[in-house]
């Protein structure tokens, strides 16, 4: 009997506290296979905004780097989403970095992971960001691939 395949690995960004009209903290919450964690991370809502139209623009044509980042790795709470492209074809390996706010970069828990994602699934995603953004309710969600490595 085949073992069942794990749930595709999954990263959901939402808005748990406001300071407008300048700051936000974002919980990031990051779940693949047996690996999971949270972290929390201060932005401003316009800087979101911004990433996530330009998150949109690059997965329509993903050349280079596109990087995404919230907060700090200095015991401050940190994500950061850095997706690549891969010759421009097939999936798009996407790493996403979270650190704990410890107020010591050294005492801060720290997660790294990678998985595959579809160009049109960040396109989706990016526009929930943007939306969560602007209404600061609800949550974004980027799905990588079933059965990805974990």
């Amino acid at each position: 009997m085949a073992e069942p395949s794990p749930p595709p690995p999954l990263l959901s960004i939402r808005v748990i506290y406001e300071d407008l009209p300048d700051l936000i903290e974002v919980e990031t919450r990051v779940n693949a296979g047996p690996w999971s964690g949270v972290a929390t991370a201060y932005t401003g809502p316009e800087m979101l905004r911004d990433a996530a139209r330009g998150l949109q623009t690059w997965a329509q044509r993903p050349t280079g780097v596109f990087v995404l980042e919230a907060g700090a790795d200095i015991g401050i709470g940190w994500l950061r989403l850095r997706c690549s492209s891969v010759g421009g074809r097939g999936a798009i390996p996407c790493q996403v970095d979270l650190a704990t706010s410890s107020g010591d970069p050294l005492t801060a828990w720290r997660l790294s992971l990678v998985s595959p994602v579809e160009a049109w699934s960040l396109e989706g995603f990016a526009r929930q960001l943007e939306r969560l953004a602007e209404t600061l309710e609800g949550e974004a969600i980027l799905a990588g691939e079933a059965g990805s490595p974990h």
